[in-house]
């Protein structure tokens, strides 16, 4: 019982010190149900059963086999693609990463990770593989060198049962 007890305060000193972390730096959540397309900018495409994946640079496996659970939400604009995934305990899906095409919506939001709550990498919309991973159909983004070697990222997976319609939706 002693232990179980020391268990429940760990953890309630694990949340307050994420509270206090989270007020000092500005972090906060950002939900794919509050997204709000800007000024000159158009949904293309939206998939709320589509799976994503970040593979590494650096630390990752020889061989990966990536499963289709379908949880994941995209959003495809003529600027950028918005990635999100429903949170544990939370009925809106929160916002992991999103993908700028050009330089401009990648330096609209700060460099940090932290006051903007999700990641921001930056790809070229040209340097797209509509194509299958593992016998799965799949989208592959390569981000641009920065982006790359700063998040540690070598491509986005974008894992989809519509790909024919994305690649329609793709801007050009």
């Amino acid at each position: 019982m002693n232990s179980i007890l020391i268990f429940a305060v760990c953890l309630l000193l694990i949340v307050i010190i994420a509270k206090v972390v989270n007020s000092v730096t500005g972090t906060k959540a950002h939900y794919i149900e509050d997204f709000v397309p800007e000024s000159g900018e158009s949904v293309r495409w939206r998939d709320d059963k589509a799976d994503s994946y970040l593979v590494p640079v650096f630390g990752r496996a020889l061989v990966n086999s990536y499963a289709r659970m379908k949880r994941f939400t995209v959003i495809l604009t003529n600027r950028r693609i918005i990635v999100g995934q429903k949170a544990l305990f939370v009925s809106k899906r929160m916002i992991q990463f999103e993908v700028a095409f050009d330089a401009q919506t990648a330096k609209q939001s700060p460099e940090i990770f932290y006051p903007r709550g999700y990641l921001l990498l930056q790809a070229d919309r040209s340097a797209v593989d509509f194509g299958t991973q593992n016998d799965k159909p799949c989208l592959k983004l390569e981000p641009v060198a920065a982006s790359r070697d700063k998040n540690n990222v070598a491509s986005i997976l974008i894992f989809t049962d519509d790909l024919e319609s994305l690649r329609a939706a793709w801007p050009t």
